[in-house]
């Protein structure tokens, strides 16, 4: 008797989209989420991310396609909808919030991943030819929205800084960042890098710098995917819910200097951000207390390196 030839259908990976249109930062830690639904599902997956930030899954070996605006052609199977998702839950990290949402539970493994190439590698090598110590610098300038503006730091503030690290090292002070963003000089220490770099040259940038530091910002999660030094400047935000998690990394965050620092955890979705101090978290910081944490961090960095 003939055995009967059975035919199986091929199998056909689910398609699942993650949406989260901004900010850099917040988009940046979808990456570890990424990474754990697919490996949860040993592979047998497509991810599509929607976002106003696609260069930031450039390389991503997790994520089939990237849109900055829904492809109607397209159907999915499972979508996650992470706008607003950490915005209704500000009493947990924003990895919490994302988590819950998609897992149900967290993880340990919650470190933001970004994937170089060989061009980004030969541009920063050039870029970085003859620089010597170097630390990378970010001062946030963003002027939209009040909940946006209190996160920048006072001009001055940054300016006495970066008189103090300029005076009193050799390092040269590349500053990052966008258009918006402060910034001060382009001489041969004090260099301009604005606009100039991709989330993944960035983070190469940092991982062969001596420190990092800069404010609440989209370039310190980018900076937290490397082990480099870090000092961040907090405003509004909650340390405690905000505060890039890195596999490896000394990272110092330093509150404003005031007693409502953080109030972000009691400002519900859609209200918007009601100061009434006018902001002077923005500006209850110690310039010499900050350089002499980023003076001690290089010279921890140095010691260790001439350990290895």
């Amino acid at each position: 008797m003939q055995k009967e030839l059975k035919i199986h259908p091929p199998k056909i990976k689910p398609k699942v989209l993650f949406n989260r249109r901004g900010a850099l930062g917040d988009v940046l830690m979808l990456t570890p989420l990424i990474k754990r639904f697919y490996e949860e599902r040993n592979g047998e997956c497509e991810i599509y991310i929607l976002t106003l930030h696609e260069h930031i899954f450039s390389n991503n070996p997790y994520v089939t396609q990237t849109f900055n605006k829904l492809d109607n052609s397209l159907s999915f199977d499972l979508i996650f909808n992470l706008n607003g998702s950490y915005e209704k839950n500000n009493d947990r990290h924003v990895l919490d919030a994302y988590e819950e949402l998609v897992f149900g539970y967290r993880s340990e493994q919650r470190f933001c991943e970004l994937y170089p190439d060989n061009r980004d590698s030969y541009y920063v090598d050039s870029l970085l030819s003859n620089k010597g110590d170097f630390i990378v610098l970010h001062m946030r300038g963003i002027s939209r929205l009040s909940d946006q503006v209190a996160k920048n730091i006072e001009r001055e503030i940054w300016l006495q800084i970066i008189v103090n690290i300029y005076n009193n090292s050799q390092a040269k002070i590349l500053q990052i960042g966008g258009p918006e963003d402060l910034f001060f000089g382009d001489n041969d220490r004090l260099i301009d890098l604005r606009s100039n770099l991709t989330a993944q040259q960035i983070k190469l940038l940092c991982a062969r710098a001596s420190c990092f530091i800069g404010s609440d910002s989209g370039p310190a999660h980018i900076a937290a995917c490397t082990d480099v030094p870090m000092v961040v400047l907090y405003t509004i935000a909650p340390v405690e819910y905000f505060l890039p998690e890195r596999e490896k990394g000394v990272t110092l965050p330093i509150k404003a200097d005031i007693e409502c620092q953080g109030c972000l955890r009691n400002v519900k979705l859609g209200e918007g951000l009601n100061c009434k101090r006018e902001m002077q978290c923005t500006k209850s910081f110690s310039p010499v207390a900050i350089s002499s944490l980023v003076f001690d961090l290089i010279n921890q960095k140095r010691t260790a390196d001439l350990c290895i």
